[in-house]
């Protein structure tokens, strides 16, 4: 029996590029997915931040037809920009979806209230008497949301 196989000095090597071609393989997938998790918590930070920079808090709310009028008060610590302000009215029940309408509002300062009139020349609404959800988007991504008894509707 005449077999030769390959030297321990070879196999010795051969074992520590394997060790290292492991190692660096799992540094490289270790970086990727740190990059990818510290990316995602910057992202909600950022967005947790503007929040609580623009702070409003809905004063009073009448729907009263085809009508929303939304008070808003500014209660964070900066003035809200003017700029496009996004109206959703949902079905009080089902929570569907009833319309989307946007409208322009002024500068907000800080302490003070603005109200902004919404028309929905579009949409079916629920009877009188009926409730339905409202929420508000304003520039800087300020949010507030309330319910609204409707005074009169179409059926």
């Amino acid at each position: 029996m005449n077999k030769k196989g390959i030297t321990p000095v070879i196999a010795t090597i051969l074992l520590l590029l394997m060790t290292v071609a492991a190692a660096g393989t799992a540094y490289f997938w270790m970086v990727s997915v740190q990059s990818k998790i510290q990316t995602g918590v910057s992202t909600g930070i950022e967005q947790q931040l503007t929040q609580a920079q623009y702070q409003v808090k809905l004063a009073g709310v009448v729907c009263n037809n085809m009508t929303y009028k939304i008070t808003i008060m500014n209660v964070g610590p900066n003035d809200i920009p003017s700029g496009n302000a996004t109206l959703v009215v949902t079905n009080g029940t089902t929570g569907a979806t009833i319309a989307v309408v946007t409208n322009t509002s002024s500068l907000i300062a800080r302490n003070s209230v603005q109200l902004i009139v919404f028309n929905l020349s579009t949409a079916t609404l629920p009877g009188a008497g009926n409730v339905t959800g409202v929420k508000i988007t304003l520039p800087g991504g300020a949010e507030a949301s309330d319910s609204c008894t409707l005074l009169s509707g179409s059926v």
